[in-house]
């Protein structure tokens, strides 16, 4: 007869990742508004840039981006946004108030690899180093944590300290 404790647990894991399914990274629709949120909240802009076909895309939405989201414990630290180069006509207002395109704005971001992480202020500046493509799932939920703190420090100084 089988652990009823490990029937618990899956029956846990499972119900967690069945709701985490349906999480959706936001859209970038107006980078113009999120600096609007940005400076108002304190909160670095996290910005995905991603493809639909692309597996390394999908490995770090699924198994770090979706799951900090579900959590919650990133709500007060970051905003987070998705830019899906797949339609690189794709219109949104850039931080001027005016229409670009998403080819226009990975271009001016130098975005060659992706998945390709920033972390943005209001003004659109990088705070932390960008986060460029997969080499170690291991290691790559370090990596976000630090560039976040990194991103909040440069945001507010004073309670963000070492």
């Amino acid at each position: 007869m089988p652990n009823k404790l490990a029937i618990l647990l899956f029956l846990q894991l499972f119900s967690a990742q069945a709701m985490g399914n349906d999480t959706q990274i936001p859209p970038l629709h107006s980078l113009y508004q999120d600096a609007i949120l940005s400076t108002q909240s304190q909160r670095p802009i996290l910005l995905v840039f991603s493809e639909t076909l692309c597996i390394y895309c999908h490995r770090v939405k699924k198994n770090f981006i979706k799951p900090m989201m579900i959590s919650g414990d990133y709500d007060d630290q970051v905003i987070f946004r998705q830019a899906t180069l797949d339609n690189r006509k794709k219109t949104i207002t850039g931080l001027n108030g005016k229409t670009q395109t998403l080819g226009q704005l990975a271009k001016q971001y130098r975005i060659k690899i992706i998945p390709t992480v920033l972390f943005l202020d209001a003004s659109g500046r990088e705070l932390s180093e960008r986060i460029i493509g997969i080499n170690s799932e291991d290691y790559y939920g370090y990596f976000l944590d630090q560039a976040i703190l990194q991103a909040l420090k440069k945001i507010n100084p004073e309670t963000h300290r070492d």
